[in-house]
């Protein structure tokens, strides 16, 4: 209880000093969101190598040579996989942006289409690009083909429905500049200010005076916690303004919440850990911006991490980041997470909070005694 109290008690100061400087940190919090925003939102629409899946039903030389031809050009990175099921989980999961099906009357058109076509809506890539190229590569074996938006309601695919809306690069960069303004905002409060204390001598006070010493952590976190919602606030309003989409509506708001807390915990703890090692601010800025802005452009933030390049791909997947970009983007562009998704993301960045609050209690009463 007494921790609780002391906790809050620091937590009120850490809001009094935010306040003092209420103007500047509103338009701090306005020109990030702002200018990635409106600036950067518009210049991603035209992408090479779009991520498909085919499967190929028909197994004979014409379409080997259909599956070729597509790789050409560099317009399509295609994927082969065994079953219908397989590739629409693929796509249901975002991991490739058009499913291809081979039927197995290809290239022969006489009994209806002999290839079948889904995409997602929500796909920030030149859809229209990928589905003209396949269009004219199959016009060249004559094969009919026929596009579906939605996945049809039979078998196992029924059980993972396409859905979302017409999405552009804008409503993709949206996860990740969320992200950032979170990371910034609990940096700023949970590091920086930690430095300040120090500087200051607050923090010989605080150390003196019969409250928890993990107090000043926690109320630290709070703080942060506070700020970065602030933040991240002004940021959804600026992309509703500027024609942001959050494909779950009102309800999507409060997951993005979700998964914004978590991080902002989870940078308090990292900047209080550095900060109490560094002395300055200015070196602590250098170390901290090595350290997040690598993790930001790993996590699929400005495209997706299909197209990372392999010898990336563990620092995307061993990266918190990703799991806070992933969940965003699932309610903001899917339109639904899945109990899965749910318990992957929050379950990840759950562990690093944990790991990195003990670290962080564990280096403060170290570096106090």
């Amino acid at each position: 209880m007494a921790l609780m109290q002391d906790s809050l008690t620091l937590f009120k100061r850490e809001m009094m000093i935010f306040r003092t400087s209420l103007a500047s940190n509103i338009i701090r919090s306005i020109i990030f969101p702002f200018v990635m925003i409106v600036f950067l939102g518009g210049i991603g629409n035209t992408v090479n190598h779009i991520p498909i899946a085919i499967v190929n039903y028909a197994n004979n030389p014409q379409a080997s040579h259909f599956i070729s031809n597509l790789e050409l050009n560099n317009v399509l990175n295609v994927q082969s996989v065994t079953t219908q099921a397989q590739a629409m989980q693929m796509l249901h999961n975002s991991n490739v942006s058009l499913v291809v099906i081979i039927l197995p009357q290809f290239p022969s058109s006489a009994q209806g289409p002999s290839l079948l076509v889904y995409y997602n809506n929500n796909n920030f890539e030149n859809i229209q690009t990928g589905l003209s190229f396949i269009q004219q590569t199959a016009s060249e074996f004559g094969s009919g083909m026929q596009q579906q938006t939605q996945v049809p309601k039979s078998g196992n695919i029924s059980e993972n429905p396409v859905s979302g809306t017409q999405a552009s690069y804008k409503d993709f960069l949206f996860a990740g500049i969320l992200i950032m303004v979170t990371v910034f905002g609990s940096i700023f409060n949970g590091g920086i200010s930690l430095i300040k204390d120090k500087d200051v001598g607050t923090l010989k006070y605080f150390l003196m005076a019969p409250i928890s010493k993990i107090s000043i952590i926690i109320g630290k976190i709070l703080s942060g916690i506070t700020q970065s919602s602030l933040y991240v606030a002004i940021a959804i309003v600026i992309g509703f303004l500027d024609g942001v989409k959050i494909v779950m509506g009102p309800l999507g708001i409060l997951w993005i919440f979700a998964f914004t807390i978590p991080i902002s915990v989870l940078f308090s703890c990292v900047a209080i850990i550095l900060a109490l090692r560094i002395p300055k601010i200015e070196i602590f800025t250098i170390i901290m911006n090595a350290i997040t802005l690598p993790l930001w452009f790993l996590s699929g933030a400005f495209f997706p991490a299909t197209s990372l390049p392999s010898i990336f791909k563990p620092f995307n997947v061993y990266n918190p980041l990703t799991y806070a970009v992933d969940g965003i983007r699932s309610v903001t562009m899917l339109g639904y997470i899945t109990p899965h998704a749910i318990m992957l993301d929050l379950g990840v960045l759950a562990i690093g909070i944990v790991v990195m609050f003990i670290f962080a209690v564990k280096l403060f009463k170290t570096t106090i005694d």
